[in-house]
């Protein structure tokens, strides 16, 4: 996957011309960021021969599934409420959600929901999400009940993740401050 040329991007301008340099530099930020973090999955995540040609359709759906924005918001949450991440590196404010509990698909759908009537949906995305990565070998699955599957976050994604943080924060330091304007 190849970076998006800055010759794609275009600017509005409205505000001053400060503002507009500072908000095409976001605009490349975040394609730059999702760029990397394809990237990342393709070369740490889906390294994977197939026996055959049915399994290689089948991840393919899988690999779909994770290189959408709503798996990798699951993805963050899962591994933020994993045992690989140490309290000490929650920001200021910020909790677990599960405090101790074992995360459930349905629990985290619910987490996830903005109002009662998107449980279904996030549920059922919550479900796809944690076949892919199950698949993939970044969650364990684990049944609970019958009707419940418990979710655990893996040493591979910490990894996956701590790369990810790092690629962000090599991208970031090309963004300059927003100029004062954009605060106000």
């Amino acid at each position: 996957m190849t970076d998006v040329p800055v010759s794609r991007v275009h600017v509005v301008p409205t505000v001053g011309d400060s503002m507009v340099t500072w908000a095409g530099d976001y605009v490349m930020l975040l394609a730059a960021l999702d760029s990397r973090r394809i990237q990342l999955l393709q070369s740490m995540i889906f390294q994977r021969l197939f026996d055959t040609n049915s399994e290689r359709v089948e991840c393919a759906g899988y690999r779909k599934t994770l290189e959408s924005l709503s798996a990798h918001y699951i993805c963050v949450i899962v591994w933020k409420e994993s045992d690989y991440f140490p309290r000490t590196a929650m920001p200021a404010g910020m909790e677990k959600i599960f405090k101790g509990q074992s995360i459930t698909q349905h629990g985290l759908g619910v987490a996830i929901s903005d109002s009662p009537k998107q449980v279904g949906a996030q549920n059922t995305l919550v479900r796809t999400v944690s076949i892919a990565a199950h698949h993939y070998g970044l969650f364990e699955r684990s049944p609970v009940t019958v009707t419940r599957t418990s979710i655990r976050g893996t040493e591979l994604l910490h990894n996956y993740m701590i790369e990810f943080a790092r690629c962000c924060h090599e991208v970031s330091g090309r963004l300059s401050a927003p100029p004062n304007q954009a605060c106000e």
